[in-house]
């Protein structure tokens, strides 16, 4: 079950009036440490955090980490070893997720220590990043996602590869495929800031954790990876 901080109604906001949500899974302590010290404690006095772990270390860890970088209100969520941050950002916590204006989603990248450290870095590594996401989102109403460019390594490969059939499967119930995206970006490893307007669609997919793969994953072609491609399209399907 989770486990509470603060099970009272959270009035953190920013200096612009807007409601913010971290959503993080960690695997690992290292990586929950990590993530706190570098950016976790500069979007502590802004945000509420929602964090999955499949360790009774790293949640005890979390508890002991939302204390020292006093946080308002963290729900920690221990659950199964599967669907890494997919659950997350997708299943656990998307009632609750409605209710914000801005969520930032990350996560104990184990695979690539530098595309963890990278990404994050862009994305809060200091209140004037943050800042000047937020203000992104401020002044363009339409905007629903801020990612970073993608790794040199990983230019020649983002597309479909063979998961558009699967991504199609995925949206089929929801009565919309595929066909008008032509050239497909998404959010290489999970690291971005959406409104959750924005995610909606996925949201509506109802994904269940039993349609995840168990440990260990294929390096590609699992549904885990048909949803990481979805955001750019469900961000564009809501105008």
């Amino acid at each position: 079950p989770p486990i509470w901080l603060d099970d009272s109604p959270s009035t953190t906001r920013t200096s612009d009036g807007l409601r913010l949500a971290v959503v993080l899974h960690f695997h690992r302590e290292q990586e929950a440490r990590l993530f706190f010290a570098n950016f976790g404690r500069l979007l502590a006095p802004l945000a509420d955090f929602y964090v999955t772990t499949s360790s009774p270390i790293v949640s005890a860890a979390l508890q002991s980490l939302a204390q020292d970088f006093q946080i308002n209100s963290m729900t920690i969520m221990l659950i199964a070893n599967r669907g890494r941050d997919i659950p997350s950002k997708y299943i656990y916590f998307n009632q609750i997720l409605e209710t914000y204006d801005l969520c930032f989603f990350s996560h104990g990248k184990q695979s690539n220590h530098a595309w963890f450290y990278d990404h994050n870095l862009i994305l809060a590594g200091s209140e004037q990043r943050i800042s000047s996401v937020i203000n992104l989102f401020v002044h363009n109403p339409s905007l629903g996602l801020v990612f970073p460019d993608y790794m040199p390594s990983l230019r020649p490969v983002i597309g479909w590869g063979s998961m558009r059939r699967q991504v199609d499967q995925l949206l089929q119930p929801q009565g919309w495929d595929t066909r008008d995206v032509a050239l497909l970006e998404f959010p290489a490893g999970g690291f971005f800031w959406a409104r959750p307007e924005a995610l909606q669609p996925i949201f509506a997919l109802n994904i269940c954790t039993e349609q995840l793969p168990d440990e260990p994953l294929p390096p590609d072609n699992s549904i885990l990876h048909a949803i990481e491609r979805l955001p750019c399209i469900a961000a564009e399907h809501v105008g």
